[in-house]
């Protein structure tokens, strides 16, 4: 209420100053000059109108008006009265004063209101992103609630929002918080990726997926060995023993190349490395009888190794030997000793680096290693027919996305790790039978914004990013919570408008809406699909600045408007907070602000018509007048 009143005394301050403006009494006065002699100006004394306007200037004795003034201008060197003096002429005087009247009616509708109207603009923009952004952190709470993924994903920021709960309408002072609770889920995201694909509703997935099983396994294995620091030996060697996911081809597959992978693996010399020389394996190729004992110590080893498809890989290798193309196997054994021994000595070069971070040695360390996987996997994949080089691909895909979020949230770029984790749920779960498409897009709208606003430098920047990331609500929650409530009301949005005395073919119109009153609304509580009804009394309609500053919040410089130019009155019936939101839908009547569009170049009217409108607007309270609680 204190609001109201300061801004009632603020308008009559403003008729006050025009009452007793000296420069407009002055104007006045000039159209009654009698004579100017040695620059002293004679006012007529016939002209009542010269004594009302005086009067204010010097107390006179009511009955005898005239004569005071004219005796209290005398010694005035620059203005006097001339003439007798008259009865003081009440009915004139009276009839000056309407004339005062309308004077300061035109006067209050020509007032130059343009930087108040654009200032007004502004602060509904404003007030709109800032509505906007609290109904994003709630929808943010509320789809972390209901979406398990994304909680176990999230923890620190679903516990966060979580106990901020109710008070989330003053998100912006949380915002150090809630920066700090994303940049520590996204610390650990790499092991939390794991989680989610352990999580009941993945494996129940898997379960019915094999081949995917086999492949997501791997890839896990990969980067968990990896991480730890293993070998290649004993990686490849760790994806082969955990094959078992019930898929004959892909575990196979896997167990085939950990079976070449160790027979490559020198066990007994420790000075020539993890692997056999390439020396050795060239005397191996070019020895008939040395590479038929070979294969034959392989398929000795193999007899529990199943292909899929009804293959074996002792058939396999039986059906080479009596086709005479064990030529094969020996270009797989050359093939995959030079890529084993590449990556053993890369591995040297990382080791002795220094200057390399953990994190670029890991990285560095998992390309070579998930590279080598798949030449591998590939050769046996040729080789025996398998087929399956679609699933070796997606191994590969998945494999290099986990180290891609291992690095990038090492090196704090989150918006790539998000991506990178997208990217893996969409390959293993393509059809969504886990995580649903919006479930995924949900993923990424809020994963991008939390990494934005951790990777935001300053107050700006952070702004730029809600700004980004922003859709629908906020402190118009309170017209759904009071049991009646009276604000002064701003809404922002389109409309489609008749007007009643156009010409039939100027009858319609739409186009943006800011119009600016009292707001009286009631409550209904906290029904979903209608949360308040309004009485809504618009005074002024500021839409064309409105459009403008959507556009274009830094010019300074625009055309002067008038009062009478964004004056429009009306009456409209409002359907607050539809679907819990901020947006409302309104039906009314309206007078036509003249001022149509504004520009730095110029401003567009037309005539003050009254319309039949309705709109849908987002409703964005300037303050609250009065309210009554809910009992």
């Amino acid at each position: 209420m204190k609001k109201l009143l300061t801004l009632l005394v603020a308008c009559l301050t403003g008729l006050t100053a025009f009452s007793q403006s000296m420069v407009e009494d002055a104007l006045r006065l000039s159209r009654s000059v009698a004579s100017i002699d040695a620059g002293q100006v004679a006012l007529k004394r016939s002209d009542d109108s010269v004594f009302t306007i005086l009067d204010k200037y010097y107390q006179s004795d009511v009955n005898n008006i005239k004569s005071d003034l004219r005796d209290a201008f005398a010694e005035n060197p620059f203005l006097t009265v001339s003439g007798g003096g008259d009865a003081f002429n009440w009915q004139a005087a009276a009839a000056t004063g309407q004339a005062f009247v309308g004077d300061a009616l035109n006067y209050v509708g020509g007032l130059n209101v343009t930087n108040l109207a654009d200032a007004l603009a502004i602060v509904v923009v404003n007030r709109l992103k800032t509505e906007l952004n609290q109904q994003f952190f709630e929808e943010f709470e509320e789809q972390l609630k209901k979406t398990p993924e994304l909680e176990k994903l999230f923890p620190n920021t679903y516990m966060l929002l979580t106990t901020i709960d109710q008070d989330i309408y003053d998100y912006e002072s949380y915002i150090p918080a809630l920066r700090q609770a994303f940049n520590t889920d996204y610390r650990n995201l790499y092991q939390k990726v794991e989680t989610l694909l352990n999580s009941p509703k993945f494996k129940e997935y898997l379960n019915k997926a094999p081949e995917v099983a086999a492949v997501v396994g791997a890839a896990l294995i990969t980067s968990k060995l990896v991480s730890h620091d293993k070998s290649p030996a004993a990686v490849i060697s760790g994806i082969a023993d955990a094959a078992g996911s019930g898929s004959k081809g892909i575990d196979g597959l896997f167990k085939t190349v950990g079976l070449i992978a160790k027979s490559l693996q020198n066990s007994v010399n420790a000075v020539e490395g993890a692997w056999v020389g390439m020396d050795s394996v060239k005397k191996l190729v070019n020895n008939p009888a040395a590479l038929r004992i070979y294969v034959g110590l392989l398929y000795q080893t193999s007899a529990k190794i199943e292909l899929g498809g009804g293959k074996t890989l002792q058939a396999e290798l039986d059906t080479l030997g009596v086709n005479n193309q064990l030529n094969k196997i020996a270009d797989m054994v050359v093939l995959v000793s030079s890529a084993v021994n590449e990556v053993e000595e890369l591995v040297a070069q990382y080791k002795a680096d220094t200057s390399l971070k953990g994190y670029n040695k890991y990285y560095d360390y998992y390309e070579s290693y998930t590279s080598l996987i798949k030449t591998l996997a590939t050769s046996v994949d040729t080789i025996f027919h398998l087929n399956i080089d679609n699933r070796i691909n997606q191994y590969y895909a998945v494999s290099q996305n986990l180290g891609n979020i291992y690095l990038n949230v090492n090196e704090g770029n989150y918006t790539g790790a998000i991506t990178n984790l997208v990217t893996t749920i969409n390959i293993i779960d393509s059809n969504g039978a886990v995580m649903s498409k919006p479930v995924v897009q949900l993923l990424l709208r809020y994963g991008t914004f939390m990494a934005a606003m951790v990777e935001a430098q300053t107050s700006q920047q952070m702004a730029a990013v809600l700004e980004t990331y922003i859709l629908p609500s906020g402190s118009s929650t309170m017209k759904a919570k009071t049991a009646r409530l009276l604000t002064l009301n701003s809404y922002i949005g389109g409309f489609y408008a008749w007007k009643t005395d156009q010409t039939d073919s100027a009858k319609k119109s739409a186009g943006l809406s800011l119009p600016v009153g009292p707001n009286f609304s009631f409550g209904l509580g906290s029904n979903k699909v209608l949360g308040a009804i309004s009485v809504f009394v618009p005074i002024v309609d500021i839409g064309a600045f409105g459009a403008y500053r959507l556009s274009d919040t830094s010019t300074a410089a625009l055309p002067a408007v008038k009062l009478s130019n964004i004056f429009a009155p009306g009456i409209m019936l409002g359907f607050n907070r539809l679907f819990n939101t901020p947006l409302t839908l309104m039906g009314g009547i309206q007078k036509t602000p003249p001022l149509q569009t504004i520009s730095a170049s110029g401003a567009t009217y037309t005539e003050n018509s009254w319309r039949y409108q309705v709109s849908l607007v987002w409703d964005i309270p300037l303050f609250n007048l009065y309210y009554k609680p809910k009992k």
